[in-house]
């Protein structure tokens, strides 16, 4: 007998996946906003992960499009996501999956 894959199984991932997409463009929105400031109020995630600051990256011309940062159209791209993602039906299901392959 032959199992059939049923796509609710693969939502908890995929919606993990939304979630830390925001999660990341939220601490980087936060940290952006920070280097306006004072920079040490919040240590620097970047470097003590990859070893190298993403302060440079965040202050650059590079990082701000159509007049907002990359992060704010982060925050905005996965909180589209999340919620297309909440919606439940295979046609917004598929949406996210074309939006999601569309902008990567």
């Amino acid at each position: 007998m032959k199992k059939t894959v049923n796509n609710s199984d693969k939502r908890p991932l995929a919606l993990g996946f939304v979630i830390l997409g925001w999660v990341l463009c939220g601490y980087l929105a936060f940290r952006y906003n920070q280097l306006k400031g004072d920079p040490g109020v919040l240590p620097d995630l970047c470097s003590s992960i990859f070893g190298s600051s993403c302060d440079k990256a965040l202050r650059s011309m590079l990082a701000w499009r159509l007049g907002f940062p990359l992060t704010a159209w982060g925050l905005a791209y996965f909180g589209l996501l999340g919620f297309l993602f909440s919606i439940r039906l295979r046609v917004t299901d598929q949406l996210v999956i074309l939006l999601a392959a569309f902008c990567a």
